[in-house]
């Protein structure tokens, strides 16, 4: 009959390695104690939409883009994370009604933008 005996000490001096390489410390149980082990911190990822995002708001209170207009709370999900990206929020024409501003706010506070910049009329809408 073969001993057991060149596997136990094989094993005893296997398991203290392992547990350090686990990252146990070695006074402690390596079989019940539990490493601390560190995740790699992931960078945290950059938005493709971020920056600063113009808003125009054309006089019938939808927002203006190059398809066409669109209506408010589509243009604003189509504007980027809310943590990143800075809204500047301008009329296509000087004499816009303020209802309409201040709609597009509520609605930009709401989406979650804290960082909106309103500019007076005039804005590049074609």
């Amino acid at each position: 009959m073969r001993s057991n005996a060149p596997y136990r000490a094989a094993l005893l001096v296997l398991l203290p390695i392992l547990a350090l390489a686990a990252g146990c410390e070695p006074d402690k149980n390596p079989l019940t104690a539990q490493a601390d082990v560190k995740l790699p911190q992931q960078a945290a990822a950059t938005p493709a939409a971020g920056g600063v995002r113009h808003l125009l708001l054309r006089d019938d209170g939808r927002a203006h883009s190059a398809q066409g207009p669109v209506e408010l709370p589509l243009a604003i999900r189509a504007l980027g994370p809310p943590a990143s990206t800075e809204v500047i929020l301008q009329g296509c024409k000087a004499d816009i009604d303020y209802r309409y501003i201040a709609f597009a706010l509520r609605a930009l506070k709401e989406a979650g933008y804290e960082r909106v910049t309103v500019k007076g009329g005039d804005g590049q809408c074609g």
